[in-house]
């Protein structure tokens, strides 16, 4: 169960990091708009997690830079040349279990037991990409 959680919320993190660094192909060319009100990884991953697990605005202050920091290290473990893939992959897993574990410090008990038990579908949608299938 914890291994698909980190699958899909490395998945999460690796795609939301890709498409916020495609660039359109020239500076000419017209990227489309997200309609408004559409939300980043991070925000709809917030919004998941406050809908099951009842966060409070104060939780929510707490999580949101835990997890943009999450995606910031990430993005630049992914745009380390020196590290084999192994190694990247290491040091994703590394940063998924610290943020668990920080997002748990921020949890009452109960909120905990429903962050654990949460099944790796309850995970939100890529901005319209599909995560590839686990290994």
């Amino acid at each position: 169960m914890k291994l698909m959680q980190l699958i899909l919320l490395t998945s999460l993190c690796l795609m939301t990091v890709v498409s916020a660094q495609q660039q359109p192909a020239s500076p000419n060319q017209e990227q489309p708009s997200q309609p408004s009100g559409s939300l980043t990884g991070v925000d709809q991953y917030l919004k998941v997690l406050s809908e099951k697990l009842g966060l409070t605005a104060d939780q929510l202050a707490k999580i949101k830079p835990i997890l943009q920091d999450q995606l910031t290290q990430m993005q630049a473990v992914r745009k380390d040349s020196s590290l084999t893939a192994g190694q990247k992959l290491d040091k994703i897993h590394s940063l998924y279990n610290e943020t668990q574990t920080k997002i748990r410090g921020v949890l009452t008990d109960e909120q905990r037991r429903k962050f654990d038990a949460m099944p790796p579908d309850q995970n939100p949608p890529n901005e319209g990409e599909n995560p590839p299938p686990p290994k």
